[in-house]
């Protein structure tokens, strides 16, 4: 299948050239996006022919004007429509960019405040938590948009797993039934439902209706005015992609239209709209010809929020930020219902990139920077590591034996695991181990050091449970979390073994949009401890359970549930 393109291409390549094959910075946005502009054209449409995608839509833009566009396929795999550059597709949690935005622009009109408790805004709203009472008071706006409330991914009522039709209402009202991961405010955890509370929150305070406000006061006038989170107008656009599962899937009754996660993931729109809102982030919350959010809000949206020590990528207000060479990126993905997008924004080369494509095997970010990040490396130079704020000389070494550190020996996730390997301390990381040097920092703090570039801190206990390490890489400036998994078998303490835990067992599949789905779920009893899939739990009610990693597993229904999605016992 043949793409249909349209681009259009703004570069003097004469005044390009760089003498003795060197030019100054500036010189060298045009190069790099010319660069992109022609790898793109090469490798975006073998990308949709090996994924053999129903439709899918590319942009590239600067400042000011549209570099490349391409459409390639369809609107659904019955091939009755034509993908063009205002076909409108669904972006998931793309969307949560736009929500922040709107509760900056409340902000700016003096009616929300960042760092006020919600409970100021929602005085009825509790939520459940293992670590302590209300913990509703100690959240904010702006840690429901960094993902810092300590919440669980998706809510008992309209979640990625629910095709069961829910309002955005309803979604909202069954978030205090959920319980929390991790306690305020203790690391960053990717989650809706913060994101829809804040967009709650906006609706409540601005007393019109969510997507309402954000028509009015960010799509409109950005110029996104083929863009909605109105499901009622969305169902009646014609140029419409269709979500797709993968061809040996099957849903029953057909991918849902609506989503009730609306702030988080309910936007609809296509890549001309996108390239005004990149070009709105890359002039500094300006669109045409004027300022509509101010530079320093702006600026706050793209920076990361509560970073961690000596971290420069990570997530800000609804959108990351990640580091290439010596600049910064700023980006978001989406993904569900059938979709797939992704948008790259790089304000420092003037330089957007928007992808949108209909099957949940679309093309995704990963696939965009393998092809923009080593051009811009090769331009501008390697990325190289955060310098030393503090010389390891500066700390105290602990010695193996320290009970500190030895009370670190274990299993974390994702596939960590801190041992003594042949008389060395270390950490193993997949299949590689490190040997890892244990010091105290300048207040007192536990900190570790192996490879060149790594460094891990270690956080408070929580709800019983060893706290989460924190690997930071000096190299890239990104943060990893690992959570503490399970110990040795050799240390691993027996269990209560209560009787009434064997009712719990056997093996169970979760329920997605009314069929089972997703791998097995071997709930048992190893060592007097209910374990799911081989690793401990922890009882905290009786019936209720938490997983290593702080999600609920509970009995106390009808129908089982493990992270707010129903478990269905197959043996």
């Amino acid at each position: 299948m043949k793409p249909r393109r349209q681009f259009v291409l703004i570069l003097v390549l004469g005044a390009l050239l760089f003498t003795n094959g060197r030019g100054t910075e500036a010189d060298k946005i045009p190069v790099i996006a010319k660069q992109v502009v022609d790898a793109l054209q090469v490798e975006y449409p073998k990308w949709f022919e090996k994924r053999d995608l129903p439709g899918a839509a590319l942009i590239i833009v600067d400042e000011k004007d549209i570099l490349h566009q391409a459409t390639f396929g369809y609107t659904s795999r019955k091939k009755e429509r034509e993908i063009t550059p205002e076909t409108v597709f669904s972006i998931q949690s793309m969307s949560k960019s736009f929500t922040a935005l709107g509760v900056l622009m409340a902000v700016q009109d003096g009616l929300l405040d960042l760092d006020a408790p919600i409970t100021d805004y929602l005085p009825e709203f509790m939520v459940n938590s293992p670590f302590e009472k209300n913990p509703e008071k100690k959240m904010t706006l702006r840690k429901l948009l960094s993902h810092r409330a300590g919440f669980t991914h998706e809510a008992p009522v309209g979640s990625n797993f629910d095709s069961r039709p829910h309002s955005f209402e309803e979604h909202i009202l069954s978030i205090p039934a959920t319980w929390l991961r991790y306690p305020v405010d203790y690391r960053y955890s990717y989650s809706n439902l913060g994101i829809d509370l804040a967009g709650y929150i906006l609706s409540k305070k601005t007393g019109k209706p969510f997507w309402d406000y954000i028509q009015e006061r960010v799509l409109d006038p950005i110029g996104m005015r083929q863009s909605s989170m109105n499901f009622e107008k969305i169902k009646q656009i014609e140029n419409r992609a269709i979500g797709h599962v993968a061809k040996d899937q099957k849903v029953e009754g057909g991918i849902p239209v609506v989503v009730p996660m609306i702030p988080a993931g309910g936007t609809y729109t296509n890549i001309l709209d996108m390239a005004k809102y990149l070009q709105f982030h890359m002039n500094k919350g300006r669109a045409n010809g004027k300022q509509l959010l101010k530079r320093e809000l702006i600026e706050e949206m793209q920076a990361v929020a509560f970073p961690e020590k000596n971290q420069r990528a990570g997530y800000g207000l609804g959108i990351g930020r990640s580091l290439v060479s010596r600049i910064y990126g700023i980006y978001h993905g989406g993904g569900g219902y059938g979709f797939i997008s992704y948008m790259l924004i790089y304000p420092e080369l003037k330089l957007g990139i928007v992808t949108l494509s209909n099957a949940s095997n679309g093309i995704s970010g990963s696939l965009i920077h393998s092809v923009v990040d080593p051009i811009i490396e090769k331009e501008l130079g390697a990325t190289k590591p955060w310098p030393e704020s503090t010389p390891v000389e500066n700390y105290t070494r602990l010695s193996d034996d320290d009970l500190r550190v030895k009370s670190l020996i274990g299993f974390y996730d994702p596939g960590i695991r801190i041992q003594i390997r042949d008389k060395v301390f270390g950490i193993q990381i997949q299949k590689n181990f490190y040997p890892l040097e244990m010091y105290t920092d300048e207040r007192g703090k536990i900190v570790g050091k192996f490879g060149k570039y790594s460094e891990l801190r270690v956080k408070p206990p929580r709800g019983g449970q060893r706290g989460t390490l924190i690997h930071l890489n000096r190299f890239s400036g990104t943060i990893n979390y690992y959570d503490f998994r399970r110990p040795e078998k050799s240390e691993e303490k027996k269990g209560p073994d209560k009787p009434e835990w064997k009712k719990y067992t056997g093996v169970y599949r979760m329920l997605a949009w009314g069929r089972m789905r997703g791998s097995q779920i071997i709930i048992a009893i190893r060592n007097g401890h209910l374990t799911l899939n081989g690793d401990p739990g922890r009882e905290h009610l009786p019936g209720l359970f938490f997983t290593y990693n702080g999600e609920a597993l509970d009995f106390r229904g009808t129908v089982p549930t493990y992270r707010n999605i129903l478990l269905i016992k197959t043996r």
